[in-house]
């Protein structure tokens, strides 16, 4: 077993990398984890800048839908600190991150409720100063935890992931100097295609499902995801398509959509409304 083993030294802990090339997969969720919070930073952040352009997002539920969540991060790191697995460097960096996102998400909260309470366009004028200087901190300290983990993801993670913290890099510094680089012409947010996602645009669920369909449910495996759809595996009964379905994963979440195509115990669903750009199961 040793032998197909790679050590990787950095700073003051040890990684282990296989010669077959599978690396950590705590390592590796907590770098992901941390360029998608990082890049849901980077576009709340450009709204933010910009919220008082005419037609750029600013009403709560679709701020709501970019606002990056932290836990995945926080759980990788814990445990690889626990493990000294991850050099100090690198969690104290992500940890400030963190630290940084809980008074950025504080002030959109109280933003929300006083939107909800004299409107939005007062909310504004009265909150776009501190949403501005506590969002664009947030994009600073996270182009700092970017960069530190590229050290680690140079030494032991697909270079993927290294180009990936460039751009990342880029947007995050820009956002933080004031300027909206997660903005299209029309006001709307976007998420640009990092290169360690641009192979799986559709994320692995692995998990037992049940699909509903006419009344009638059968189990099914729920094998992907993506913003627009979810693969379903293991289709015993035909679904026809164009057919509305509901399809409720074991964790309790439910989706309704319609059946695109049905081959060979496989079928794929267009989900009726989309997941929020910011869902955990596209990003968790």
């Amino acid at each position: 077993m040793i032998n197909d083993i790679d050590v990787c030294e950095i700073g003051d802990s040890w990684l282990l990398r296989r010669e077959t090339g599978s690396f950590s997969p705590l390592l590796e969720k907590l770098v992901t984890d941390t360029q998608s919070t990082a890049l849901l930073t980077a576009a709340t952040t450009s709204a933010v800048n910009a919220m008082r352009q005419p037609g750029v997002v600013h009403t709560p539920s679709e701020l709501q839908s970019y606002l990056p969540d932290a836990n995945g991060m926080v759980f990788a790191m814990r445990v690889l600190e626990r493990q000294s697995q991850c050099p100090l460097s690198a969690t104290a960096a992500v940890s400030t991150f963190v630290a940084s996102l809980d008074p950025a998400l504080g002030e959109m909260e109280r933003y929300f409720a006083d939107a909800n309470l004299i409107g939005i366009e007062r909310a504004v004028a009265l909150h776009q100063f501190s949403l501005a200087n506590i969002w664009r901190r947030a994009a600073y300290i996270g182009a700092q935890a970017v960069a530190e983990l590229a050290q680690v993801n140079q030494a032991c993670l697909p270079s993927l992931y290294e180009l990936s913290a460039g751009i990342l890099g880029r947007l995050l510094n820009a956002a933080a100097q004031g300027q909206s680089p997660c903005l299209m012409a029309n006001g709307q947010p976007f998420l640009p295609a990092l290169p360690q996602r641009r192979r799986a645009a559709r994320r692995i669920l692995g998990q037992p499902a049940t699909v509903t369909l006419d009344g009638n449910t059968q189990r099914v495996y729920a094998r992907d995801v993506s913003q627009g759809g979810i693969g379903l595996e293991q289709v015993e009964i035909e679904l026809p398509v164009g057919e509305i379905a509901v399809v409720a994963l074991s964790t309790g979440r439910h989706f309704a959509g319609s059946v695109v195509w049905n081959k060979a115990r496989r079928a794929g669903i267009s989900l009726t409304v989309p997941l929020a750009p910011n869902d955990p199961l596209l990003w968790g």
